[in-house]
Formats: C-alpha cells, structure tokens, sequence
C-alpha cells in the first residue's frame, strides 16, 4: 500500500490554479465579512440622529459586535479543527448574512444590539478559518501571499460597504446597506457550499475521510493512488487541539505575545473603523467627507496589505510587521497634529492622511495573520488563530467601545494619540515574538 506525504507534496508542488481557485473562494467569506462589519460603522452617525441616540448609548452596540466577534473566532477555530474548515466556514458566513438581513428590520436600540452580536459571531468565525484553510493550500513560499489575498478581503470589504453608503445613505436610507451586506453573506455562504473543497491537510489526519482527500489530490494534480495510506511529515501528527496545547511549552510563548499583539493592534483599528464618522461629524465635517474618510483608510488598507504581501516573499515578516506599524504610528501621530478644520484643503489632507495610515494598520495586520499561521502547526492553526485574535477583539471591545466614545469628546488629539500608541506597543510585541518561535515555523516566518 502506498504511503503518501500530503504536506510534502504541496510544499513541493507549484501553486497551481486550483489552489487559487481555492483562495479566492476563501477570501469571498472575507470580503462579505469586512463589509458586514464596518456598515454599522459608516451608518451610525445616521442612526444617532434618527433614533436621538448619544455616542455613549450607541457604544454598547459596537462593543457587542467586538464580544460577539471574539466569540465566533474562538468557537469556529476549535470547531474546524475538530470538523474541518469547509462545514465551519459555510455557517459562519451564512449567519451574518442572515442576521445582517434582520439587522435592515430592527426598530430599537435593544434589537439591534442582539442582531449585531449574533452577526459578529458569523463574522468572527470566517477570518481564522478561512485563513487556516487558505494556508494549508498554500505551499510556505507562496503562504504569505496566500493569506495576504485573503486578509486584504477585509479592508476591501469595508471600502465597498462605504461606496455603498455613498450610493444608497440619502436616497434609501441606512437600512438599505445592510440589506446589500446580507445578501453578499448569503451568496458567499452558497458559493462555499457548492465549490468551496475542504482542507486536504485536514482530511489527511482522518483516515475515514482519505478517499476523499484522494479525490481533491487528483483534482490539484497530486500522484496519489486510491487507497494510498496518507500523512503529513511537515506537522506534527498528533496533536491535541485544546487550550493545554496552545499554552503549553512548546507554544504557549508565541500564543501570549500573539494574543497581546491582536489585542493592542485590533484596540487601534477598532477605534479608527467604529468611530471616526462620528469623530468627523462631531467636528463639522459633513457625513459625505466623514464616510469618505473611512473610505480612504480602507482604501490605503487594500493597497498596503498587498503591497507588504508581496514584500513578505523577499522580506524577513516580522521586521516587515514592525516596519508598517511604526509607519501607521508616524501617520497617526500627523493625523493628531492636523488642525480638524471643514475646509476644502483641510479636509482633503485628512482623508491623504488617513489613507496613509490605513496603508500600514491593515497592512499590519495582514502580516499578523501570516504570523499566526506559521506559528501555529494544522491540528491547532484555527483555533490557535481564532483564540489569539479573539482575546485581541475582547480587550478591542472593553477599550475602544467605551473609551471610543470618550476618546471622541475630547478631539482629536487624544484620540489618534491613542491609536498610534497602540501601534508602537504592538510592535514591540512582534519584535518580542521573533524570539524563540518554535524552529520549523520560525525558519519560515523569517525569510
């Protein structure tokens, strides 16, 4: 009987049009999923003065989306490691295209603060499955690459919800968005359940699912004979997928320095995607130059993450990761400088600005995700991401929902004072994570 090497073969192998293929359904869940998140984002100073709500009352429901986020990492990431990454991802993008659905119909602050957190438990759980299975595709030459298509989703997402807005806020009215937002979750959570493959690394770890895992070896031009016997000599093959693995000695440094990484970077980009239309409104700009703003950081979020992608083949990643976040520190440190004036040329400076940091913050987090998927061997990839990122969104929750709001009263200085402090801490973290990574994963994350 043949014994076949699954993870050799497609480290060894090109990364062939099938696997992109692949990719590129993963990242549709990504895409639905940052467009989803940031709609309430671009809606709420709307919601403010339709429904005669405060900054301060509106807070709980953007925190409710960052719990329900955390939650929904942390679930789907140990239920894809236990089921596989296909069914997982299927139901967490066909949930916050149906709550997002209900959200167009809700007449009060209370329902909507229900509908947003099941919503964000869709949401979170797309991002570290669709990454787990994104990298198991990907040989490691092309897994930054890979995961950077994939992560670059989000911002891309969240600059079409605000095209979107642009499109259809004056005219139909803030409940039109996420009408669009539901139906992209849903045509996305279809697409998976008639294309989507599940993760061939994964199946080699089930000896009940190898015809299976045979079946999609031919379909990536793999020389597997039926029957063949499968294994992965690139991870370990047994390994528990529990929270005494990812603390235990082997793993447990990279999985806290992570864990803090996600919290003090997501505390910056949360503050920045929740509120900065209410900042910019608060501050006599219109509606039009304060979802363009938002537009704009989206949009450098889309050129950076590529950009540091593509840098990441040649480039040691974590000193990448450290360069994007001391330049999204500087920008933000030239945002909290700018005199916050409604002129022509005061507000085109912001929204250059903005973009400029937008760049680097998302950028940025691209390359943690890359991080976490080396760091993290298959047996806990997704979960080992969905509980790093998930502590990230839980402090991003307790701090920028509240001191969000806070932040905005006092103006601007403080308030990009604090997203570019957050960016030079995280930094210090990464820098702190390039020490001691376990050899296997550490030799790939630092070429």
């Amino acid at each position: 009987m043949q014994r076949f090497d699954v993870g050799l073969a497609i480290d060894s192998a090109p990364w062939s049009t099938w696997q992109r293929r692949t990719t590129l359904l993963a990242a549709l869940a990504i895409l639905a999923d940052g467009f989803d998140n940031q709609a309430l984002s671009y809606v709420l100073p709307r919601l403010m003065q339709d429904w005669h709500q405060s900054r301060e009352q509106l807070a709980a429901v953007l925190a409710s989306g960052l719990i329900g986020v955390s939650i929904g990492a942390v679930s789907a990431g140990w239920a894809s490691d236990r089921f596989g990454r296909r069914p997982v991802l299927i139901c967490s993008t066909l949930l916050f295209g149906c709550m997002s659905l209900l959200l167009s119909a809700s007449q009060s602050v209370t329902q909507l603060l229900i509908l947003r957190l099941v919503s964000a438990i869709g949401m979170g759980g797309a991002m570290p499955v669709a990454v787990a299975l994104v990298a198991e595709y990907a040989p490691p030459r092309m897994r930054t690459l890979a995961v950077t298509l994939t992560v670059v989703c989000l911002p891309l997402g969240g600059l079409m919800s605000g095209l979107v807005t642009s499109a259809l806020l004056s005219e139909a009215g803030w409940r039109a968005l996420f009408v669009v937002g539901g139906c992209l979750g849903i045509a996305a959570g279809l697409a998976h359940w008639i294309w989507l493959p599940e993760s061939i690394r994964f199946l080699s770890r089930v000896p009940r699912r190898w015809p299976e895992a045979v079946r999609l070896g031919h379909a990536m031009g793999l020389e597997v004979r039926e029957g063949a016997t499968l294994f992965d000599s690139t991870e370990r093959p047994r390994v528990a997928a529990g929270l005494h693995e990812l603390l235990g000695p082997e793993l447990r440094r990279q999985t806290l320095l992570l864990a803090a990484a996600y919290a003090c970077a997501l505390f910056g980009m949360q503050l920045t995607t929740s509120w900065l239309p209410s900042l910019l409104t608060s501050h006599q700009f219109d509606l039009v130059v304060a979802s363009l703003g938002l537009s704009a950081y989206n949009f450098g979020g889309v050129l950076g993450t590529i950009a540091f992608g593509l840098f990441g083949l040649a480039l040691n990643i974590r000193r990448a990761t450290v360069g994007a976040l001391m330049s999204a520190a500087v920008a933000a440190a030239a945002l909290a400088a700018l005199k916050m004036e409604p002129a022509v040329a005061q507000g085109q400076l912001l929204i250059a600005l903005l973009a400029l940091h937008g760049m680097f913050a998302h950028a940025s987090q691209s390359m943690l995700a890359a991080l976490g998927a080396f760091v993290f061997p298959t047996g806990v990839r997704a979960s080992g991401s969905g509980t790093t990122v998930a502590f990230g969104r839980v402090v991003a929750a307790l701090g920028s929902g509240w001191a969000g709001a806070w932040l905005t009263g006092y103006g601007t200085r403080p308030y990009f004072a604090a997203v570019g402090l957050s960016c030079i801490v995280t930094a210090g973290l990464v820098t702190m994570l390039g020490r001691g990574a376990p050899s296997s994963h550490a030799d790939q994350a630092d070429r």
